[in-house]
């Protein structure tokens, strides 16, 4: 199925998920878009330069712009889904994969029962589940069990 949504249609409000570039960034980047910004801007607030010249580093990074040249997005990044715990990071829009990039529901949700699996299997499932970049929980008659989930797919990037 091709991806339609691209950097070009995001828009405020839109809930995006995406990979950067930066080879030493294997996160998958969820969140709310909250706005865009100038370096001018953003610089205020973040210090993007480390993240930028590890950037420059990849095939694709070594020709890009000057960092005051970028077009910046602001983004509150979900660290818990469930939780709706958010951390508010900045890209420039020239670091996001382009092939990754996609708009989501981070609330949809899809039930998934294995039967006749132990505690420790369940444990172990979670965690693949988790190592993919989903947020992922086991339910206790019904309800979120409040220990069961790390949502552990983004670290800081400034």
């Amino acid at each position: 199925m091709a991806n339609d949504y691209g950097i070009d249609d995001i828009k405020q409000k839109d809930t995006i998920a995406f990979k950067t570039i930066n080879p030493y960034d294997n996160n998958e980047w969820r969140g709310v878009v909250v706005g865009f910004g100038t370096y001018d801007l953003v610089s205020q607030q973040y210090d993007l330069l480390p993240y930028y010249q590890e950037v420059r580093k990849t095939t694709s990074g070594s020709n890009m712009a000057e960092i005051e040249d970028l077009n910046y997005i602001i983004v509150d990044c979900y660290e818990n889904a469930l939780t709706k715990t958010t951390n508010r990071r900045i890209f420039a829009k020239e670091w996001i994969d382009a092939s990754s990039l996609r708009q989501i529901n981070i609330f949809q949700h899809l039930d998934i029962r294995i039967f006749g699996a132990t505690d420790t299997d369940s444990k172990k499932i979670l965690n693949m589940l988790l190592d993919y970049g989903y947020s992922a929980a086991l339910l206790d008659n019904g309800q979120v069990n409040q220990n069961s989930y790390e949502h552990n797919t983004n670290i800081d990037n400034g």
